[in-house]
């Protein structure tokens, strides 16, 4: 999301100034599902693959995300513990 400040310089209209955009914090140790990936394809493929790509990390954060909201929507809506 990108938060936008307005600067008044006299004798304009105002200008629209573009914050820093943050990113949320990633669920994966990258490092690690990439070797996990890469290791599970040697083992189960004929072709070697040398790299993760990018949109699969991206689909597979998606994925947990989506798996944890689940999880938690499924829970009782009693007691303290998950």
């Amino acid at each position: 999301m990108i938060i936008a400040e307005q600067t008044y310089i006299p004798g304009t209209e105002p200008v629209v100034q573009p914050q820093k955009e943050y990113r949320a914090v990633s669920l994966l140790n990258k490092a690690e599902v990439r070797r996990r990936i890469l290791r599970l394809a040697r083992d189960t493929k004929s072709h070697r693959f040398t790299r993760v790509s990018s949109v699969t990390m991206n689909e597979l954060e998606a994925r947990l995300e989506a798996a944890i909201r689940s999880h938690v929507q499924a829970a009782p809506s009693r007691g303290k513990t998950l």
